[in-house]
């Protein structure tokens, strides 16, 4: 059975060690129970973490071009916002990612079609794409919409989590962790060994070694902290993170 997380833990915002670092509802609970400005509010926060998976999605599973998928994507938050599908969202039921997939499931041809007209005839859009959406999804992800969601979800939740580690090391001025990690673990034009990483460097393999932990398990606290805002047990929680670590190799 799956185990409601304690309000203690789901206040806290820093501090020493917890199980569930930074843990918050806010984003869900702003949907569903803020007021309209609140709302507006959870509603971007959310859009920087969806739209480019259901970008994806709207891009294979109805076939549409890059500026109808955008358009498709802005109508697709537009209806959130204006309707009740996230009031009746159960967190207990499942992960708040399925739900948002049923959702889209349920977004027939014919409201697209309302939307765009109602766009060409003066409606005025809430949400405008970003310029980060493109077309680059793996292969294996090419022919399944709901892979591809689930490829750029996971993107964007582990970049959203570089980036606060990132911040966090500067902060701290231990900047010298994280670019240790960022040449050894995150360097895609080739992969180093400790030794290399060290000379390159110019510190010691063990040095490597430990800033390499370090910065893992602070970049898997920051991918929690991520993913803890649209989860509300531990279990949907865990499942979430197996599938961003499991993926990442992190």
């Amino acid at each position: 059975m799956s185990d409601r997380l304690p309000k203690s833990e789901m206040d806290t915002a820093g501090g020493g060690r917890r199980d569930l670092p930074s843990i918050r509802w806010s984003l869900v609970a702003g949907l569903q129970r803020g007021t309209v400005s609140a709302r507006r509010d959870a509603l971007g926060h959310l859009f920087e973490r969806y739209s480019k998976p259901i970008y994806h999605y709207i891009r294979l599973k109805w076939s549409k071009s890059p500026d109808d998928a955008r358009d498709l994507t802005e109508d697709f938050f537009v209806a959130l916002l204006e309707g009740d599908a996230l009031q009746r969202f159960e967190p207990g039921r499942s992960s708040f990612r399925n739900y948002l997939k049923g959702i889209l499931r349920n977004f027939a041809a014919d409201q697209f079609d309302a939307a765009r007209a109602l766009k060409r005839g003066g409606g005025v859009k809430v949400v405008s794409m970003p310029d980060v959406l493109h077309d680059v999804v793996p292969d294996a992800a090419a022919v399944d919409p709901e892979k591809a969601l689930d490829w750029a979800w996971r993107l964007i939740v582990f970049e959203r989590a570089l980036a606060l580690t990132r911040q966090w090391f500067a902060a701290e001025k231990r900047e010298s962790q994280f670019r240790t990690f960022e040449t050894a673990v995150l360097n895609s034009d080739e992969r180093l060994t400790d030794a290399q990483v060290a000379a390159k460097l110019g510190t010691t393999e063990s040095s490597v070694g430990n800033h390499i932990n370090v910065v893992r398990v602070k970049l898997r606290e920051m991918i929690r902290s991520e993913l803890i805002q649209t989860v509300l047990d531990k279990e949907q929680l865990e499942e979430e993170y197996r599938l961003i670590i499991g993926k990442s190799g992190i």
